[in-house]
């Protein structure tokens, strides 16, 4: 963004529109409306490694 607005990167050659869409909420996940992402990934352990990048999954680093 400058100035507030979205500026294309003129890096890639075809790129779609940008489109705004309204966040759900996945309550078994603990995703509500009103929570701070910052307390969801503070709370689980399954997200630890948003803060602690070593301790991500083995599964995500696999080619």
């Amino acid at each position: 963004m400058e100035g507030g607005v979205w500026v294309r990167n003129t890096r890639y050659p075809a790129v779609t529109s940008v489109r705004v869409v309204a966040a759900g909420e996945v309550p078994e996940l603990g995703i509500r409306h009103g929570r701070e992402i910052y307390e969801l990934v503070s709370q689980r352990e399954d997200l630890a490694y948003l803060n602690a990048p070593e301790k991500i999954p083995d599964e995500f680093c696999e080619a």
